[in-house]
């Protein structure tokens, strides 16, 4: 559900994922973002949205060694 920054219930698809992170970013809730950034990548490596979306969230975590690993 768009709008909350609550975990992402199991077998979600990785675009409700990334919506989901997108609005933990949004209100400065970056641990729970990269969470599911990674849920979503984890489902579809490829997921290129969330790989750049999980960058932003660990350089906003002070992470930015890690993410300039995140291609």
């Amino acid at each position: 559900m768009r709008g909350s920054c609550s975990p992402s219930r199991a077998g979600a698809p990785p675009k409700s994922q990334l919506y989901l992170g997108l609005d933990c970013l949004r209100v400065g809730r970056h641990a729970e973002a990269e969470q599911e950034y990674r849920r979503a990548l984890a489902s579809n490596p490829l997921f290129t949205a969330a790989r750049f979306n999980l960058a932003l969230a660990l350089l906003r975590l002070g992470r930015p060694a890690e993410a300039l690993r995140e291609p």
